[in-house]
């Protein structure tokens, strides 16, 4: 059972800057939950914080916000296709069904050396029943007894083997355990420069940073219907346009076949505790056109929300195409010269 939870608990801290009251130096401000212990869940969050490096009359104030909490577009759907990867190789892989097959592979074994034991005792074969148990016959067994007496004999043998069949059913009727998805992106964005409209006006340069970190605990809820989907059943949306030409080409700018498969990314599925963390840093450069006055200052902004929060339908981050998408993108012109 959850533990409580309480808050949010928030605290502000303002530090005016020396001769210009209406400008701050730093500013802080957090809001937070607790959970007493112990602690099994994401709980929501929210901090800003503003911090001046370098300031030479300027009046830009470090609690002016130059950065949200939101979740980026771009730097969100890094992270949601991560996340979405993370879901199909835990749903799919070896973490949901390694047990259940060592479990059915340790019962069929079982099973089969139990009845190879039974056919060998019932003919008589005393060494080859005690070889299907993996045990030594006991003292008590002979040819003359009848094979149930013997069978009784063999009781230590083969009474191990009833109890695996039995650890076996267990682990195959209870619930697929929990596990757990992550995905996070970042992307680092071209420079921003507002120049100043006019003499004795102020503009500035800025450089930001976004991040996007997705994560849940995924239960498999109805395996048929996960497979599904999966296998395109559910959403005939994402195999039309699969089928369309070089819509794969699309896909490297515009996330349409991702943007169509949202609706249905965890059928089948069960999200628990699920979070979206959403960061952005700037360092901003205000400088004025006919005076000398500068300013340095560092903007955070974080926030924890208790949801998958999808990011909003934006081009791909612009960035390098490495060898395998050149390769591709060569290979289609060589076939469409080629025709």
């Amino acid at each position: 059972m959850a533990l409580p939870i309480t808050g949010p608990f928030t605290r502000t801290f303002n530090r005016p800057t020396p001769g210009i009251p209406t400008c701050s130096d730093y500013y802080y401000t957090q809001s937070k939950w607790k959970q007493a212990k112990p602690r099994d869940r994401p709980l929501g969050y929210q901090l800003r914080i503003g911090w001046c490096l370098a300031r030479n009359v300027d009046n830009t104030s470090a609690s002016t916000v130059f950065v949200y909490g939101d979740v980026d577009p771009q730097a969100g759907l890094i992270a949601y296709e991560r996340f979405k990867s993370s879901i199909s190789d835990r749903a799919e892989g070896a973490i949901f069904i390694a047990e259940r097959e060592q479990a059915l592979k340790m019962m069929t074994e079982r099973c089969q050396s139990l009845y190879q034991f039974v056919r060998h005792l019932k003919r008589g074969n005393i060494a080859e029943a005690g070889k299907a148990l993996k045990v030594a016959p006991p003292k008590g067994v002979s040819v003359q007894k009848h094979w149930a007496s013997n069978y009784l004999e063999f009781h230590f043998g083969w009474a191990p083997m009833i109890a695996d069949i039995g650890s076996a059913i267990d682990v195959l009727q209870s619930p697929i355990k929990n596990t757990r998805a992550r995905g996070s992106g970042k992307v680092v964005p071209p420079e921003v420069h507002v120049p100043p409209p006019a003499n004795f006006n102020s503009g500035y340069r800025a450089l930001y940073s976004r991040s996007v970190r997705y994560g849940a605990d995924v239960k498999v809820n109805n395996p048929n219907l996960w497979l599904a989907n999966q296998l395109g059943f559910i959403n005939p949306l994402t195999v039309a346009w699969e089928l369309v030409p070089f819509s794969f080409v699309v896909d490297w700018f515009l996330p349409v076949g991702a943007f169509l498969s949202q609706g249905t990314d965890t059928l089948g599925l069960t999200l628990i505790n699920p979070y979206t963390t959403a960061k952005q840093e700037a360092v901003v450069n205000t400088y004025w056109k006919g005076y000398p006055y500068t300013s340095t200052v560092r903007y955070l902004a974080m926030n924890r929300s208790l949801s998958i929060l999808q990011p909003a339908f934006a081009p791909r981050p612009a960035k390098m195409w490495g060898w395998r998408r050149a390769a591709a993108a060569l290979s289609l012109l060589i076939q469409q010269f080629g025709r």
